[in-house]
């Protein structure tokens, strides 16, 4: 039965009896409702048949997520060699003095982050909800952590680095904490605005999402960085050319990734696509259960 009445849920033929606004579906209408009557060991072996399949399609499912586990393991891996070893594994290393960075080129330099970059700060405006209501739009409004909106005016036009100020994403990175803005858009007063001094964007956009703030960032309730901790921030940074060569290193690589977890998140879809194709079948007798 349960299988039964899942199978239609998922088919929204339940929905469908609802009535009114929000199909409200009442007691005295589905007490009625009609369900297969079949014996008792037949359903037993459709259930032990539907559990069975579940099962095996669940664990292939969660095979998969493992994959893109990896995969997203593998890629960090990638970003961190390439923006704190660089692109040769036999050059001379050496300590950085900081902890997170660990040995880099001995040919690198540990900089402060306001020596690489200049703030464009000053030039941020935030919108508020009701204001961006009327200035809906084509053009990017980015706050902490991307775009939350879109408006009908643009502020920047260049390729610039957005990275976020507040937020409790400082301290979870459950999503890239800088990105690159490209185009026309607007920025509001959550995420900081960084224009690389070299050439690099990927670079430098995977090194500020890989560093450590932790000893930077302030406040309990909100965290916070603060422009002036963001600058104290120390970086490895390699010669020009090397810094440009890393990035269009990165830029190729990476771009292979998403392409990867697109197959694999397709392959989840159509897997839980069969196993509900498959309860449905089963359970009205669409195919045949020994």
């Amino acid at each position: 039965l349960y299988y039964y009445l899942h199978s239609l849920d998922t088919s929204k033929a339940i929905y469908k009896m609802g009535t009114g606004l929000r199909q409200n579906l009442s007691f005295g209408d589905f007490k009625r409702f009609q369900v297969p009557n079949i014996p008792l060991k037949v359903q037993q072996r459709i259930v032990d048949f539907v559990k069975t399949k579940s099962a095996q399609t669940d664990q292939a499912i969660a095979l998969k997520q493992q994959q893109i586990a990896k995969l997203e393991e593998y890629k960090q891996i990638v970003i961190q060699n390439a923006v704190t070893k660089g692109l040769n594994p036999d050059a001379p290393m050496k300590d950085s003095g900081v902890d997170w960075i660990g040995d880099i080129p001995e040919h690198w330099e540990m900089v402060s982050l306001r020596y690489l970059f200049k703030f464009l700060n000053y030039r941020r405006i935030p919108i508020s909800a009701d204001e961006r209501g009327d200035m809906q739009g084509i053009y990017p409004y980015y706050g902490a952590s991307g775009i939350i909106d879109y408006v009908n005016d643009y502020i920047f036009d260049e390729k610039l680095i957005l990275i976020a100020e507040d937020g409790a994403n400082l301290l979870s990175k459950s999503t890239p904490l800088a990105f690159v803005a490209d185009g026309k858009y607007w920025v509001n007063n959550h995420a900081h605005i960084l224009k690389p001094k070299y050439r690099g964007f990927v670079f430098w956009s995977n090194l500020l999402s890989l560093c450590d703030y932790t000893i930077y960032i302030t406040g309990a309730a909100q965290p916070k960085l603060s422009r002036g901790n963001l600058g104290s921030v120390m970086l490895p940074v390699p010669p020009e050319g090397e810094i440009l060569a890393i990035s269009n290193l990165l830029e190729d690589q990476l771009s292979k990734f998403p392409i990867i977890t697109q197959k694999y998140e397709s392959q989840i879809d159509r897997l839980k696509e069969y196993k509900t194709i498959l309860i449905n079948q089963a359970v009205t007798g669409k195919i045949k259960i020994s």
